[in-house]
């Protein structure tokens, strides 16, 4: 009962700060990428099928987030307020299941706390952007993992794991991690269920997009981002001068590049009389080619997208809702960061001696998500989806100064 009512006041100090956040952020829910999962939904809603404003099938996107946004049409201050809720509740989880990890309840307070209080998990729970959801059905996920011990369970958590790809395709390559985790923690009778299951959702949306635009894809953002951000960002780099100028040049050059191959190959004036998916399939093969050829470029363009991923306090989005002046306020947001790294770095140690198929898990996740994501694109909104987790190793990392944090008998 003590537990439960500290998970209750946990939650409603969360949902205080992030109603507090929503109130002050005077309406501000958009950002550049909200239109282009809002247009889907709003298609969705309407019995029009999965297309963009142009009603075509769309496949920029995936159906996962947009699925959420359709009973609320175009409220947008409603999917905001659904998303600071789930937050707020996501914060008592996380609460109850350090608890449960670790045996520590300062450091379960602790791990709900950062999670409540995080300047990028309320700024974009102000937004209509998938992160939170995303958050949600992650950590949903990796409790489930921790806790399968049957085929139907496995089932239910493959399928899980396939929507998380249908939400953000980040996630993709994620089961593998889920599955070797399985195998480690002597569960694996249940890794063929599980595997075959987290393939049925993504496998049957590419189909879906095979059908309509000839092109077997997940979400075709992937080859603009392989194009636009890493191609170009690999290049942009190495040049000696600021690096968005020299992204904007770089850019312009690879796009004009894959236009001329469109126009050869594919017998058209205009690029955009093609299906997204189309053009996609140049916009990689061309950023492929440039991250091939420009290996060091690859590297740090990856590195740039890690230190981005990591160590981006988003102290802007706290400052337009707040009256500290900016300099303080970055610096403490900013040595707040630096801080969570470096416990989530002494949490994982922890977890590892109480557990070692689970402190792997935790590191191998937070690694693959980092990693994955990292690139010219990179934002401190990339480190939300797994933030859950984040919170959890950091605040692991206090126990690193107890003595309880001695090796476990598992």
């Amino acid at each position: 009962m003590k537990r439960l009512a500290t998970a209750v006041i946990l939650f409603a100090a969360a949902l205080a700060a992030h109603l507090v956040y929503w109130r002050l952020s005077n309406g501000d829910y958009f950002y550049p990428d909200s239109a282009t999962y809002l247009v889907p939904a709003q298609n969705l809603a309407h019995g029009l099928g999965f297309v963009n404003w142009l009603h075509v099938p769309e496949t920029i996107r995936t159906p996962g987030y947009c699925v959420f946004l359709m009973p609320f049409a175009s409220n947008a201050a409603a999917i905001v307020f659904v998303q600071h809720l789930l937050a707020a509740l996501l914060a008592a989880v996380i609460y109850l299941i350090t608890a449960s990890w670790t045996g520590s309840e300062r450091a379960a307070i602790a791990a709900g706390a950062m999670f409540a209080f995080d300047p990028a998990i309320l700024h974009y729970a102000n937004k209509v952007l998938s992160e939170t959801v995303f958050a949600v059905v992650f950590m949903a996920i990796c409790i489930a993992a921790q806790r399968l011990r049957s085929a139907r369970g496995a089932v239910i958590a493959g399928l899980a794991t396939g929507a998380l790809v249908l939400i953000r395709p980040v996630a993709i390559l994620w089961f593998l991690i889920i599955a070797f985790y399985l195998f480690v923690s002597a569960r694996r009778q249940l890794i063929a269920a599980f595997v075959i299951s987290s393939f049925l959702l993504p496998l049957g949306w590419g189909m879906r997009n095979r059908i309509r635009t000839s092109v077997f894809t997940i979400a075709s953002v992937a080859g603009t981002n392989m194009l636009m951000y890493r191609g170009a960002g690999a290049l942009a780099i190495m040049d000696d001068y600021e690096f968005k100028d020299a992204l904007a040049d770089r850019q312009k050059q690879l796009l004009e590049e894959a236009d001329a191959m469109i126009r050869r190959s594919e017998h058209v004036e205009n690029r955009d009389v093609l299906p997204h998916a189309v053009q996609a399939r140049y916009f990689s093969a061309i950023g492929r080619r440039v991250l091939l050829q420009h290996p060091v470029g690859a590297f740090f363009i990856t590195l740039h997208g890690i230190e981005i991923n990591l160590f981006d306090s988003d102290w802007e989005a706290i400052w337009v809702v707040s009256r500290v002046p900016p300099t303080i306020l970055r610096m403490t947001l900013d040595g707040i960061v630096y801080t969570e790294f470096l416990l989530a770095i002494a949490g994982i140690a922890v977890l590892w001696r109480r557990d070692r198929a689970l402190g792997g898990f935790v590191a191998l996740t937070l690694l693959y998500f980092i990693v994955i994501s990292a690139g010219g694109e990179s934002e401190a909104r990339f480190r939300v989806p797994v933030m859950p987790l984040y919170a959890i190793a950091a605040a692991s990392g206090l126990l690193i100064f107890r003595s309880g944090a001695a090796p476990d008998s598992r």
